[in-house]
């Protein structure tokens, strides 16, 4: 669905799916904002699904329970890992530690803790590689396009076959270098928080998350 009016106006297209759907089913459901209410609105479907992998994450899940209703079902990971739906995984969260002073200016720490801190990617690095030794495909994230590529770089100075991708690169880039890896053509993608969800693909057998983007103190309560 274009959910985008013009003038206050949906396509014609859109305007009549809304208005012959009798049944409404959205993929991702926590990440619906504004711009949809009107089509939800205005959409006669009395049976309505929204489904989603982090619908607690929603920014009012009141708003969206008087859309949808409330939640039906909750499947928590532990029951789909037991069922073999998903795999059980093994975390590991190293400490890295920086000379950076604490600033309110988020650029003033994050560049030169994460981005440029050259420790920390040789670490990123060295575990990619070690993974792509145990033939298991990695994903990699970042924020910063400049941290993305420096990984990136590394990465290929190693010898390993990486695909970098952010928000510039095409939709067909993206299906490729995901094809890649599910045919062993790749042994890594290094990709901005583009791939943070809605990537439907079993071939990552390794994630790293190299962004970061979330930066708090044990006592803070909102992080």
């Amino acid at each position: 669905i274009d959910c985008e009016p013009v003038n206050g106006l949906y396509p014609p297209e859109t305007q009549a799916l809304i208005r012959g759907a009798e049944v409404l089913i959205v993929d991702e459901v926590h990440t619906v904002t504004l711009p949809w209410f009107p089509v939800l609105g205005a959409c006669p479907a009395g049976v309505r699904v929204g489904m989603s992998g982090s619908v607690y994450e929603a920014h009012s899940l009141p708003l969206l329970e008087a859309f949808f209703g409330p939640v039906l079902l909750h499947v928590p990971e532990r029951v789909l890992v037991a069922q073999g739906r998903s795999a059980e995984p093994i975390i590991l969260m190293p400490y890295v530690g920086s000379l950076t002073r604490e600033s309110k200016e988020f650029d003033a720490v994050y560049m030169p803790a994460v981005v440029r801190n050259e420790t920390r990617n040789e670490l990123i690095a060295e575990a990619t590689e070690i993974l792509a030794g145990r033939g298991l495909r990695t994903l990699i994230l970042f924020y910063s396009i400049e941290h993305g590529e420096t990984l990136a770089k590394k990465l290929v100075g190693r010898g390993l076959r990486t695909a970098l991708l952010h928000g510039s690169s095409s939709i067909q880039a993206r299906k490729e270098a995901i094809v890649a890896l599910a045919d062993h053509r790749l042994d890594v993608i290094v990709a901005s928080t583009i791939f943070n969800k809605g990537i439907d693909t079993a071939a990552f057998e390794g994630l790293i998350n190299a962004a970061a983007s979330k930066i708090y103190r044990p006592n803070d309560q909102h992080h």
